[in-house]
């Protein structure tokens, strides 16, 4: 049986991450939990860099309905623009959101042994 040591999760408690913060860590995480939003970020992942059109091309999307996409993953920093001219690029915001990506990937597709023992 499990023993608890109460004085032990006291002491850890006034430490764990403020409510505050707990609303930016899972905002992040939601930004990533919509299909549309997925297929850009793979979308990016593979290819670096995509213009809007180019964006609205692969995913048969309207430009609306990317723009709002689009506007929830940059909020999020999850990716990041520029502006071009009259054309608008996007790519991931920086190397953890890549590294988050990645790993995500190696983890679902099993690129890892599983321990069983557990």
């Amino acid at each position: 049986m499990h023993k608890h040591d109460v004085d032990k999760l006291n002491e850890i408690k006034p430490t764990l991450t403020p409510s505050s913060e707990i609303a930016t860590f899972t905002n992040f995480f939601k930004a990533f939990g919509n299909q549309t939003r997925a297929r850009i970020l793979l979308a990016l992942f593979d290819l670096k860099e995509l213009c809007q059109y180019e964006i609205c091309y692969l995913l048969d999307m309207e430009k609306s309905a990317i723009s709002h996409q689009m506007k929830i993953l940059i909020e999020n920093r999850v990716v990041k623009s520029k502006k071009v001219g009259k054309e608008v690029f996007y790519r991931l915001h920086d190397e953890h959101v890549i590294t988050l990506i990645e790993t995500t990937k190696e983890h679902i597709y099993g690129q890892f042994e599983e321990n069983t023992n557990e």
